[in-house]
């Protein structure tokens, strides 16, 4: 059985970066500049910081903080609220949620455009706002978002049920 970290990293490749989700990915992925980590509730916030810190120190571009406990996607949520408040009252750096009941705002429980933000398990993504701001500001950013959401409305059912097998059904 993977662990959590090895089964984050196979979702990274297999969903995000295979099926180009987000193309912004490919380069930090092949250079080795995301870091991984796993992190307990009672942790959180100083593995937070100290991912925040390896960023500012250039030992990686991007954190995927895996949290190691069940929580709900509202619960996810207002964590990451808490930890931007907390840890970041400047700004300086974007906290992603990714979460296997992920929906966006607008959406109904089951519109493809969440599979997007559907993790294996609850992970925070950090990157700087600065760095954030550059990607989106790309030709490959414009309509990303209508991109990916076509793309995964092509798929079949059996293509989705593979990839995603890590959901509840």
């Amino acid at each position: 059985m993977e662990n959590k970290v090895d089964s984050t990293k196979k979702w990274l490749k297999e969903i995000i970066i295979d099926l180009n989700l987000c193309p912004f990915a490919h380069n930090p992925y092949k250079n080795s500049q995301i870091n991984f980590t796993l992190s307990s509730p009672e942790e959180l916030e100083a593995t937070m910081l100290k991912e925040i810190q390896g960023i500012e120190a250039n030992n990686f571009s991007t954190s995927l903080v895996i949290y190691d406990a069940p929580i709900s996607f509202r619960e996810f949520l207002n964590l990451l609220d808490y930890l931007s408040m907390s840890l970041d009252p400047l700004g300086t750096y974007q906290f992603i949620a990714f979460h296997p009941d992920f929906k966006f705002e607008t959406t109904e429980d089951s519109d493809r455009g969440n599979l997007v933000n559907r993790s294996p398990f609850p992970t925070i993504h950090i990157l700087l706002n600065a760095e954030l701001d550059e990607l989106l500001s790309t030709e490959e950013a414009i309509g990303l978002s209508e991109r990916n959401e076509v793309k995964l409305n092509k798929m079949s059912q059996n293509q989705i049920n593979s990839l995603f097998s890590y959901l509840k059904r």
